[in-house]
């Protein structure tokens, strides 16, 4: 892979991030008329869309390294906040209390990972991103139903800094946990 194709996928991605911030920042997720969970079917399509038509964006995928994708996941620390909120009345309790739990626990999975090299070879890595995955759609269906019913009760999610997460970082996340199982795959193979 060249140089210029090894920086033109993560400066994609760096775009794509500033121009979520600015726009949640704008308040124009409020103005939408679909909830936040669309944006990441959105985003998700747009990254896989990326690997097969922006050259070298799919060769970038396949060599970012392991960590990178495992700091990625430490953002899901943001589980606490999903609780504190909750605790103050700002946050649905049943959505705060699973997606929190659940992306507490993946984020130290990630961390444990990070910390133990060994680790990240074979059944641990395929452990920790099958239960991460299934998390973080657990996290966005529960997100789109509990929208749907009664939208006040995730308005967080529609301004700074939690109106990052559909428009930028849960695509990211997904598609994360596909492209380490593509690598587990070879890595079998």
């Amino acid at each position: 892979m060249s140089a210029p194709a090894n920086r033109l996928a993560p400066t994609l991605i760096l775009v794509w991030g500033i121009a979520a911030l600015l726009w949640v920042q704008q308040g124009m997720l409020e103005r939408v008329p679909f909830p936040p969970p669309v944006f990441v079917g959105a985003g998700v399509l747009f990254l896989l869309v990326s690997a097969v038509v922006v050259p070298g964006f799919a060769a970038w995928m396949k060599q970012v390294d392991l960590r990178v994708i495992l700091g990625l996941h430490l953002v899901r620390f943001v589980g606490f906040y999903f609780l504190w909120l909750s605790s103050q009345g700002r946050l649905d309790p049943f959505f705060a209390n699973s997606a929190g739990i659940g992306d507490i626990v993946t984020a130290l999975g990630a961390t444990v990972l990070l910390v133990l090299p060994a680790a990240r070879e074979g059944k641990w890595l395929l452990a920790w991103n099958i239960l991460g995955l299934v998390d973080i759609l657990f996290v966005v269906v529960n997100a789109a139903r509990t929208v749907m019913h009664d939208p006040a009760s995730l308005a967080e999610f529609f301004h700074l800094p939690l109106g990052l997460l559909p428009t930028f970082l849960v695509p990211l996340i997904i598609v994360s946990h596909l492209v380490v199982f593509l690598r587990l795959r070879v890595a079998k193979a």
